[in-house]
């Protein structure tokens, strides 16, 4: 089954019977809503861990948001 981030009504589907989920999404405006997509449809699909792979300076301190997004969407 195939899933779009920029449309989180495929996701769940997508995501169904995914123990670990590897997030790769582009460098582009519309990462932080791609990225946002996934972990919010990672949860409701009971996905047990995400890796989300980042080029950039990901965390709290990130000199861009983009880097700061990656940090704050760590599995809750």
């Amino acid at each position: 089954m195939a899933g779009d981030l920029e449309e989180p009504d495929t996701l769940m589907d997508a995501f169904d019977g995914v123990d670990i989920l590897w997030l790769l999404t582009p460098a582009s405006a519309l990462e932080p809503s791609m990225g946002s997509n996934a972990v919010t449809a990672r949860r409701k699909a009971n996905v047990g861990y995400i890796v989300r792979n980042s080029a950039i300076k990901a965390g709290h301190d990130a000199p861009n948001r983009n880097g700061r997004l990656h940090a704050s969407s760590r599995s809750r």
